[in-house]
Parts: C-alpha cells; sequence; structure tokens
C-alpha cells in the first residue's frame, strides 16, 4: 500500500472502526410515505403489508439473525451472571434499580423476536 507506511493494518482497522462508530452514530432519515410523501401517509387510513422483496430477505436474514442473536444471549449470560451474583448481595430484595436493568437488558438480548419480520 503506497503512503501507509510499514504496518498498514492497524491504520486499516482504526479507518474501518471509525466508520463502524460513525454508521451507528448516525440515523437515517426515513421518508415518511412511500415515496416520501407527507400527505399521502397521513391520507391512507391503513399501512400496506410486507412487500414480496421484505419478506424474502427476512426469510433469508432470519438464520443470520438467528445466529447473531444468540452469541449475543450468550456473551450478555456470561456477563449478567456474575454481575446478577453481587446486585444481589448488595440488595437481597431485589427492588434495586441494577438487578431490574440486568433483568431487561437479559430480556431484551435473549427474548423473542427470534426471526426477523418483514
Amino acid at each position: 500500500m503506497i503512503g501507509l507506511g510499514r504496518h498498514p493494518r492497524p491504520l486499516v482497522a482504526v479507518g474501518l472502526l471509525g466508520i463502524a462508530l460513525i454508521g451507528c452514530a448516525a440515523q437515517a432519515a426515513r421518508p415518511v410515505g412511500r415515496y416520501g410523501n407527507a400527505s399521502a401517509a397521513q391520507s391512507a387510513s391503513e399501512e400496506p403489508g410486507p412487500t414480496v422483496t421484505s419478506t424474502v430477505l427476512a426469510v433469508l436474514a432470519t438464520p443470520v439473525y438467528f445466529a447473531f442473536k444468540a452469541a449475543v444471549c450468550a456473551a450478555t449470560a456470561v456477563i449478567a451472571t456474575p454481575a446478577m451474583a453481587m446486585a444481589s448481595i448488595t440488595d437481597p430484595d431485589g427492588r434495586g434499580w441494577q438487578r431490574q436493568d440486568l433483568a431487561e437488558g437479559f430480556d431484551a438480548n435473549c427474548g423473542p423476536p427470534y426471526y426477523i419480520k418483514p
């Protein structure tokens, strides 16, 4: 690679990480109606159903989604289990925010949905 010096991999990794963080921080604006027309969305009394393309994409992506969800759930269990044990020592009644936050996070990472809705 030209101009990157002797070890380009760390620079590339940092660059990709920066791009990923920018992508996570930025939220794309969604058009209001089907073609971005706000008045069309207001005049429509019901939302259209899923398209064939979105259904096919959801069916194809669901196994990948489930695999990622299982990995995230396993990581959550590894982290949340000792954290819950520590929180139960300081809050035996379970009324504190720590245990409630851990339970909500576990439900969000390991609970339904287990498939992608089209």
